[in-house]
């Protein structure tokens, strides 16, 4: 039996708690965007984006990306399932996420590096 994070099992209360109670320093568990969210990380990477071709349930899929980001990243590395939608800037051309608690709301991964070379190699692996 394979768990599904995309399933509504985890509730949006959960994961605004998840994400309140997250200890790491280098992250802003009082943002409202991805980019807020991720603070001290300026190298995201939309996970679930429709160029990417990955399969299987969300936490394999995460277990995968942790565990390459420990082998393989110089610096630290943040890998996040939100429940966010999309938001254009007005005054930009930026592409980011807010958070949503409601259903309207998409679960995503989010891998978020503070070094760009880190996330070129991502890049080319993912």
């Amino acid at each position: 039996m394979s768990i599904s994070l995309h399933s509504d099992n985890i509730s949006a209360h959960y994961r605004k708690k998840e994400r309140e109670s997250n200890p790491s320093p280098s992250v802003n568990n009082r943002a409202s965007t991805i980019r807020d969210y991720y603070k001290d990380h300026p190298f995201i990477v939309d996970l679930d984006s429709p160029t990417r071709h990955t399969s299987g349930p969300t936490i394999q899929i995460m277990r995968e990306v942790e565990e390459w980001c420990k082998s393989s990243c110089e610096e630290d590395c943040q890998v996040g399932l939100h429940r966010v939608l999309p938001h254009k800037f007005k005054f930009d051309s930026r592409q980011d996420w807010i958070f949503s608690d409601t259903a309207a709301g998409q679960d995503r991964i989010f891998v978020a590096f503070k070094n760009e070379k880190d996330y070129l190699l991502f890049n080319l692996k993912w």
